[in-house]
C-alpha cells in the first residue's frame, strides 16, 4: 500500500508539473534587430557616436604574420557581429572589444568573400543591436559619418563625409567586383576601415578596404570610398547565421555598361554580355557574348550593376524572363537561376 501510494503520489506530482509546463521545451529566444523607424534630424558628431557606442566593436585579429584591427557592429541581440570578409580572413583567433571595455572571444561564423561580408558570434550580457538605416534613401550631396574603432575601442574616430552616388560598381585589384555600392567622399586623409552612418545614428553601410582597379573612378579620385549597403549585408549575414554559408542566385554571365553612342542608337539602356559561362543558366537559355540584356522579368536593366542587383533579388530555382537585343533585333528567352558557384 505504501508503494502504491508512493507511485500515485509521484504520478500526481508529474501531472501537476506537466500542467505547469515543467516538461515543455524551453521558449525560443527572441532575437532583436533594430530597424530605423524615423529618420530624425541631423545630430552632432558627438551625439551620433554616443548613440552607436553600445553597438560598435573593435575586432582584433591574430594571424601567423601578426595582429590587425578592424571595426564591426552588433546587428542582433544574440551577439552576431558584421564586419568585412577581408578583415578576418585567415584569422587564427579573434577578440572583440566593446566600447565599455569588455573583451570577448569571437567565433567566425562564416565569410562571403565575393561580397566582402563576414559574421562573428560573441557571447555576453546586455548586447545592444545597432539601429539599421535605409541606404536607398541616400542621394548625392547627403552628409554621412564614417566611424572607426581600429585605433581605440573606447574613443571612436568619426568624420563627416558626403555621398557622391548610390548604386555604384567597384572593381578591385584582386579581381573582385562589388555592386550597388554607396560612394562617399571626404576632404583630406581618411581611415580605411569604417562604418557608414547616417546623421541620426543609424548604420547605412560598411566600407570596403579593397584597392580600386587603376583607371577606374575610385582610383582616379583618392577621396572616393565605397560602402556595402547595410540591408544587403544583413541579408547575407542572416543567411550565414542560418546555414553557415551563402547561396546566391546565378545567371552565369559577365557584362559591361553600354557606351553613350550605343545607348543613343538603341534608344534605351542595357548591359552587354562579355562572358557566358558554359553550361550555366544563360548558356542554357541561348544567350551568348555580345547580346545586350535590357530587362529581367520586365525590370529595366540599365547597367552591369543593375543586372547583378536584379538577379540577386530573385530566388534560386526560379525562371526569369530575359529580354535582349542581338543583331539589332529584340528577343526573349527564359533562364532558370542556379546557385552561384
Amino acid at each position: 500500500m505504501v508503494l502504491i501510494a508512493t507511485v500515485l503520489g509521484s504520478g500526481i506530482t508529474l501531472a501537476a508539473l506537466s500542467m505547469l509546463g515543467a516538461f515543455d521545451p524551453p521558449p525560443t529566444r527572441i532575437v532583436i534587430e533594430k530597424v530605423e523607424a524615423d529618420s530624425g534630424g541631423a545630430a552632432t558628431i558627438t551625439t551620433v557616436v554616443d548613440r552607436l557606442r553600445p553597438s560598435i566593436v573593435q575586432i582584433e585579429i591574430e594571424r601567423p604574420d601578426g595582429i590587425s584591427r578592424a571595426t564591426g557592429v552588433i546587428y542582433r541581440s544574440d551577439g552576431y557581429v558584421i564586419t568585412t570578409a577581408d578583415a578576418v580572413r585567415d584569422a587564427r583567433s579573434i577578440t572583440v572589444t566593446l566600447t565599455d571595455g569588455r573583451q570577448l572571444p569571437a567565433r567566425l561564423v562564416g565569410i562571403d568573400a565575393t561580397d566582402d561580408i563576414a559574421v562573428l558570434s560573441i557571447t555576453g550580457t546586455a548586447l545592444t543591436p545597432v539601429v539599421l538605416g535605409n541606404p536607398d534613401t541616400l542621394a548625392a550631396g547627403d552628409e554621412v559619418v564614417a566611424l572607426s574603432l581600429d585605433e581605440n575601442a573606447a574613443a571612436p574616430l568619426a568624420e563627416v563625409e558626403t555621398v557622391a552616388a548610390n548604386g555604384r560598381r567597384f572593381d578591385a585589384t584582386d579581381g573582385s567586383t562589388l555592386h550597388d555600392m554607396i560612394q562617399a567622399t571626404v576632404d583630406g586623409p581618411s581611415f580605411d576601415d569604417a562604418l557608414l552612418v547616417g546623421r541620426n545614428g543609424a548604420v547605412l553601410g560598411i566600407f570596403t578596404t579593397r584597392t580600386p582597379e587603376p583607371n577606374t573612378d575610385a582610383a582616379i579620385d583618392p577621396a572616393a570610398r565605397f560602402a556595402t549597403p547595410i540591408d544587403f549585408a544583413v541579408r547575407i549575414a542572416d543567411e550565414i547565421v542560418a546555414t553557415g554559408e551563402v547561396e546566391q542566385p546565378w545567371l552565369g554571365v559577365t557584362s559591361e555598361d553600354l557606351d553613350s553612342a550605343t545607348t543613343a542608337r538603341l534608344g534605351r539602356a542595357g548591359t552587354r554580355l562579355t562572358e557566358v559561362a558554359t553550361g550555366g543558366p544563360a548558356d542554357g537559355a541561348g544567350l551568348r557574348p555580345g547580346d545586350i540584356i535590357v530587362t529581367i522579368d520586365a525590370a529595366p536593366i540599365t547597367s552591369a550593376t543593375s543586372l547583378v542587383v536584379v538577379i540577386r533579388e530573385r530566388e534560386i530555382g526560379v525562371s526569369v524572363a530575359v529580354v535582349y537585343i542581338r543583331d539589332g533585333a529584340q528577343r526573349t528567352t527564359t533562364a532558370t537561376l542556379r546557385t552561384r558557384p
